[in-house]
């Protein structure tokens, strides 16, 4: 049996073992486990002053690695710029690497950015219950998962994302958000200036969010039922 954290993973699999799928090879994404009670206060104490500037803006927010890797985040300056006469959009961009210095060099210069630096996960769930937008960026077609696209999911929050694969694939199934080229700024920038005017398509859009991790991504729910394959796996063993 296979088992695979993605479609493209179960695929290249089942291609390299040169045989079809049976229902002994599953998907099962890494998912992701949302706290059930939020305790916020020392985050709101950390970032109070911000989130007293920031708490009615319109917060496009990206998490993760800022390096000079394939999500590099970068484009998210460049994309700010067009949104310099809007003073209720803000991009938040939350994490740590090699390229924050100079990625903070740049933003300083941009009114609507804030980088927040290293959050442990209590914190990045404060900003993902504020913001209204997450954001995947890739500086390369990419066919991998991205663990953040999860966590925007779970606060019901549509994605704009740069990623191939399983992740495009859903986006469009599900209609949670768009897909943009790689690098492409002035399509990013154009799904999020849809979304902000858009407020019914924003609605629905979140709402299948939601749905789409409660019934796809919920890490709780997945693991169960990894627990239950396996066991059948091995109810069902046969020696060849």
């Amino acid at each position: 049996s296979l088992s695979a954290a993605t479609e493209t993973f179960l695929e290249w699999g089942l291609k390299y073992a040169d045989r079809e799928k049976t229902w002994r090879d599953r998907v099962f994404p890494h998912g992701y486990k949302r706290n059930k009670i939020l305790n916020n206060s020392e985050s709101i104490e950390r970032f109070k002053n911000l989130f007293n500037i920031l708490k009615k803006k319109f917060i496009i927010f990206f998490v993760g690695t800022i390096s000079k890797s394939y999500h590099n985040p970068y484009i998210l300056l460049d994309a700010a710029k067009k949104f310099l006469n809007y003073n209720d959009i803000h991009f938040i961009i939350a994490g740590d690497g090699d390229l924050f210095a100079d990625l903070k060099e740049e933003a300083q210069k941009l009114k609507n950015v804030t980088l927040t630096g290293w959050l442990d996960k209590e914190e990045i769930e404060f900003f993902l219950k504020h913001a209204r937008i997450g954001v995947c960026p890739s500086t390369k077609v990419v066919d991998l998962p991205t663990n953040k696209s999860y966590s925007y999911l779970s606060f019901g929050l549509p994605i704009i994302s740069a990623f191939h694969g399983d992740l495009k694939s859903i986006i469009e199934k599900h209609q949670i958000g768009f897909y943009y080229p790689p690098n492409d700024v002035n399509a990013l920038a154009s799904y999020i200036k849809t979304l902000y005017e858009d407020k019914e398509l924003y609605a629905k859009m979140s709402a299948n969010a939601r749905r789409v991790f409660d019934e796809m991504f919920d890490a709780d729910k997945i693991y169960e039922e990894y627990a239950e394959y396996i066991e059948k796996i091995v109810r069902n063993y046969k020696f060849l």
